[in-house]
Protein backbone atom coordinates (compact mmCIF):
# COMPACT_ATOMS: atom_id res chain seq x y z
CA UNK A 1 0.00 0.00 0.00
CA UNK A 2 1.01 3.63 -0.41
CA UNK A 3 0.39 6.07 2.45
CA UNK A 4 0.49 9.72 1.36
CA UNK A 5 2.61 12.32 3.14
CA UNK A 6 0.91 13.68 6.26
CA UNK A 7 -1.70 10.93 6.45
CA UNK A 8 -2.91 10.28 10.00
CA UNK A 9 -3.91 6.75 11.01
CA UNK A 10 -5.99 6.65 14.19
CA UNK A 11 -5.25 3.82 16.68
CA UNK A 12 -5.25 0.13 15.62
CA UNK A 13 -6.34 0.28 11.98
CA UNK A 14 -5.99 -2.56 9.46
CA UNK A 15 -5.34 -1.55 5.85
CA UNK A 16 -5.45 -4.17 3.07
CA UNK A 17 -2.96 -4.41 0.21
CA UNK A 18 -3.32 -2.25 -2.92
CA UNK A 19 -4.57 0.78 -0.99
CA UNK A 20 -3.43 4.34 -1.68
CA UNK A 21 -4.17 7.29 0.59
CA UNK A 22 -3.93 10.92 -0.38
CA UNK A 23 -1.63 13.25 1.51
CA UNK A 24 -3.20 14.73 4.62
CA UNK A 25 -5.99 12.14 4.78
CA UNK A 26 -7.20 10.83 8.13
CA UNK A 27 -7.89 7.09 8.38
CA UNK A 28 -10.41 6.44 11.16
CA UNK A 29 -11.60 2.90 10.39
CA UNK A 30 -10.35 -0.32 8.82
CA UNK A 31 -9.92 -0.39 5.04
CA UNK A 32 -10.72 -3.82 3.62
CA UNK A 33 -11.22 -2.94 -0.05
CA UNK A 34 -8.44 -1.85 -2.42
CA UNK A 35 -8.64 1.62 -3.93
CA UNK A 36 -7.77 5.29 -3.49
CA UNK A 37 -8.90 6.93 -0.24
CA UNK A 38 -8.96 10.71 0.24
CA UNK A 39 -10.19 13.27 2.74
CA UNK A 40 -10.95 13.83 6.39
CA UNK A 41 -12.17 11.25 7.22
CA UNK A 42 -10.75 9.28 4.28
CA UNK A 43 -13.35 7.85 1.91
CA UNK A 44 -12.92 5.68 -1.15
CA UNK A 45 -13.02 7.57 -4.45
CA UNK A 46 -15.06 6.41 -7.41
CA UNK A 47 -13.68 3.31 -9.07
CA UNK A 48 -13.53 4.53 -12.67
CA UNK A 49 -10.86 4.52 -15.36
CA UNK A 50 -9.73 8.09 -14.59
CA UNK A 51 -8.71 7.30 -10.99
CA UNK A 52 -6.49 4.29 -11.72
CA UNK A 53 -3.23 6.19 -12.20
CA UNK A 54 -1.83 8.26 -9.37
CA UNK A 55 1.17 10.49 -10.01
CA UNK A 56 3.50 10.65 -7.04
CA UNK A 57 6.35 13.18 -7.03
CA UNK A 58 9.65 11.54 -6.23
CA UNK A 59 11.84 14.63 -5.92
CA UNK A 60 10.54 17.56 -3.92
CA UNK A 61 12.73 20.54 -3.16
CA UNK A 62 11.90 23.74 -1.31
CA UNK A 63 13.63 27.05 -1.88
CA UNK A 64 13.18 29.58 0.91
Amino acid sequence: CFIGIGTTIINNINICEDVQTGGGSVIVKNISEKGLYLGIPAKKTKNDKTSKKVIVPTDISFNF
